[in-house]
């Protein structure tokens, strides 16, 4: 016989208990983010500076490290303390690879006018190439690093600093994307008209405080130059004084009317540029920080180390830094091939002669690959160069032979097979530690 009255409230429980459960779930999925995030603030909230230190130093790198700096005072306080910058330098110089492979940087590339630009950045922490096209790396933490420099079009970079302009090119600025600062310089004298290149060189003036062989409390100064005319003047800005001073550089030889593709490149305060018009013949090696109105001792001319049967052309050529010293590429196609010369520009210990040494001579082939452009060169790796492959943006690592693609380049970019000629690229590495601090200049 079945007792009714008790299989009736076993009914229910086994009708509800589906639906209790179902609904906790939806419960949980809901709020399981907003949890998460409330426990993960408890817990930072409730630790020692102790433990926050142990974690905080251990972030990958100093872009981070100074971004978390902004997070709170806490934060701020314990980042800027002698302390955690010791430990933060120690536990990467105990990496061996660090400062070659994981040191942070930026590849900015530009292809501008007037009126207009069209943009895209590699960054390492991502690995990939960003540009407005990529939408969904845009909406990434890192992406606003960059975003800084909306509206603003870049005329040359040192170290981790840039030189940007507005779009009228009347206001100049030097600014630190890291740290988001920006100082407006005063007005170039006049005549400052038609500049054809802007150079920005960085030296380190002094340092109060070291760690473990690091430097974490340098003062720098700057230099921009602007090259301006036919009959080639530099206008010359020094960040100690705030004034603008004008040199005249008597040369024989035809200086570059448009930059281009190739930007003055900056090494050690020292500014280099390709010497020519539609051909190179050299590289004009200019040092801002020599206070002399004789421009023999300012400027020298440095042949190009290309033989007879080497295009001189602008297409052939990259130019930039690797590891804090000067490199040129020359690319020239041969049947199915690509091949690559990459020279190294020394100097004498004596007297200080300028030289090339060739350090890399190899062949390039990638498969249904019809045009190939050396664009950058690795700011820390010498055994690594970036290339524009057709429409693919890639990381070729010589020793190993290999391809990494990076990203599709954006559509704006290219137009042509010609169009990277006019491209620009500007490379901003960033320091261990202690970024260059963009500070108004006092009036005394």
């Amino acid at each position: 016989m079945v007792d009714r009255g008790r299989t009736q409230p076993s009914k229910r429980r086994t009708t509800t208990q589906p639906n209790k459960r179902r609904n906790t779930a939806i419960e949980t999925e809901k709020s399981g983010p907003s949890s998460s995030s409330s426990c993960a603030s408890k817990f930072l909230a409730n630790i020692t500076d102790d433990i926050l230190l142990e974690i905080l130093v251990r972030l990958p790198n100093c872009r981070l490290a100074i971004q978390c700096g902004l997070v709170c005072k806490r934060w701020h306080s314990l980042i800027y303390n002698s302390e955690y910058i010791q430990k933060f330098i120690q536990v990467r110089q105990n990496n061996l690879d660090y400062n070659s492979l994981l040191m942070p940087y930026t590849i900015l590339f530009q292809r501008a006018s007037y009126v207009s630009k069209e943009s895209c950045y590699f960054d390492s922490q991502h690995r990939q190439l960003v540009s407005n096209e990529s939408s969904s790396l845009h909406e990434t933490q890192s992406s606003g690093y960059i975003d800084f420099l909306d509206g603003l079009f870049v005329k040359a970079s040192s170290n981790e600093l840039l030189l940007v302009s507005d779009q009228r090119m009347s206001n100049l600025y030097v600014c630190n994307p890291i740290l988001r600062q920006r100082f407006r310089l005063s007005d170039p004298p006049p005549g400052a008209f038609g500049v054809n290149g802007y150079g920005l060189a960085c030296q380190a003036k002094s340092c109060n405080a070291h760690l473990r062989g690091t430097n974490i409390n340098v003062q720098y100064r700057y230099k921009v130059v602007l090259i301006c005319g036919l009959n080639v003047t530099a206008r010359i800005f020094c960040s100690e004084t705030g004034n603008w001073r004008t040199l005249n550089i008597p040369s024989p030889w035809k200086f570059t009317i448009d930059f281009g593709c190739h930007p003055i490149a900056s090494n050690s305060g020292v500014l280099y540029w390709l010497d020519g018009q539609r051909k190179f013949d050299g590289v004009v090696a200019f040092d801002p920080f020599k206070d002399t109105e004789d421009a023999t001792e300012v400027c020298r001319f440095i042949k190009l180390p290309l033989g007879k049967r080497d295009s001189h052309y602008v297409d052939r050529l990259c130019f930039g830094s690797c590891l804090g010293r000067l490199r040129l590429s020359h690319l020239c196609k041969r049947n199915v091939f690509f091949d690559v010369k990459v020279w190294e520009l020394g100097y004498d210990d004596d007297d200080g002669f300028p030289f090339w040494i060739l350090v890399r001579k190899f062949s390039l082939k990638r498969e249904n690959t019809n045009m190939m452009t050396v664009l950058a060169f690795h700011p820390n790796n010498e055994d690594v160069i970036f290339v524009l492959c057709d429409h693919q943006f890639c990381r070729y690592e010589i020793g190993k032979r290999k391809f990494e693609e990076l990203g599709k380049w954006p559509n704006g970019m290219i137009t042509d097979r010609y169009s990277s000629l006019v491209v620009s690229t500007y490379s901003l590495v960033h320091p261990s530690w202690a970024p260059t601090s963009i500070r108004a200049l006092q009036s005394s």
